[in-house]
């Protein structure tokens, strides 16, 4: 596993020579090989399908037909045009992408940095070193995180951009999915230190979401609301202005027990609805499950990081 993960960097660029690694060579030649996936059409030939839809059903040994990064066919035995890359899938198993619902991209350069001590613990030490990013560094975290991403299955990500200073510290995450060609879903977030009296800047937020419908590089990607905490004074308002912008929200509640009721109290206050997220929700009780069911606000559980941060693995 371990030297497949190596070739899989190689591939990418994203293992230099020496530790030396050119983002810029690297995302301009997978611009080049997404053009040509675009452009070109595949016979996927022989794979076990789980299809995930009822009305296609799964498959023992199929075909599938991508057609200018389109899957134009689904079946056995499919005739494909002369010009057609042909993909031996025999023996494998062939599924839609996964979906991740909660990321911070930006983290991803400070891997295994966190200590055991409070003082270096994930959150202080990402506050720390936050603050040392420049938007080439968010936009070159994003690209590891994405690589990695890919070489695990997922093919739409939402990111949790936290680290949000200025509109170019939010655009890199959405500069990095449109290079790598991944969907995604990316939320304008705070940072870490922003002062709890400092407004949330939707004129920025609405200046990138201006930019980003207006480049068609940006199709599979979406601009949404992190919301700060469930507990900040304006976030009624923060929403209200979010929901003026067609923007979804995402944000951390009930994620331990000194958070507990925080869902109830989003409800309270009226604003639960489909269009938000909830992230972690570890402290949440059987009646704010109901709530979420009742309002169609969704949840988003990530165990293995609560494991690995707060709580210590079993």
């Amino acid at each position: 596993m371990k030297s497949e993960r190596r070739d899989f960097l190689k591939k990418t660029g994203l293992l230099g020579i020496g530790g030396f690694i050119n983002p810029f060579y690297v995302f301009s030649e997978n611009q080049q090989k997404r053009f040509q996936f675009e452009q070109n059409s595949y016979l996927i030939k022989d794979a076990s399908i789980l299809s995930m839809d009822e009305e296609i059903g799964d498959f023992n040994s199929a075909d599938v037909l991508i057609d200018k990064g389109k899957i134009a066919k689904l079946g056995k035995n499919i005739e494909a045009p002369s010009n057609t890359e042909t993909i031996n899938a025999e023996g494998g198993i062939l599924i839609p992408g996964l979906i991740d619902c909660h990321w911070h991209l930006w983290t991803s350069l400070l891997r295994s940095m966190s200590g055991d001590s409070p003082n270096e613990g994930y959150f202080k030490m990402t506050a720390r070193y936050s603050r040392l990013y420049t938007p080439e560094d968010m936009e070159l975290a994003a690209n590891y995180a994405i690589a990695e991403a890919i070489h695990s299955g997922i093919t739409c990500i939402s990111d949790y951009n936290h680290n949000a200073r200025s509109t170019e510290f939010v655009q890199a995450s959405f500069d990095a999915m449109a290079a790598m060609g991944i969907r995604g879903h990316v939320s304008y977030g705070t940072y870490r230190d922003m002062p709890g009296s400092q407004p949330t800047d939707f004129k920025e937020i609405n200046g990138l979401k201006q930019l980003i419908e207006s480049d068609s590089k940006y199709k599979d990607i979406s601009l949404g609301l992190g919301s700060r905490s469930a507990n900040y004074k304006d976030i009624k308002e923060d929403w209200n202005r979010a929901r003026d912008l067609d923007l979804r929200i995402t944000i951390h509640a009930s994620s331990n027990e000194s958070q507990k009721g925080q869902i109830a109290s989003l409800f309270k206050k009226g604003l639960l609805a489909e269009d938000v997220n909830i992230i972690h929700g570890n402290a949440i009780t059987p009646e704010e499950i109901k709530i979420l069911e009742e309002t169609g606000a969704s949840i988003t559980m990530t165990p293995y990081s609560e494991m690995r941060i707060g709580y210590g693995l079993p």
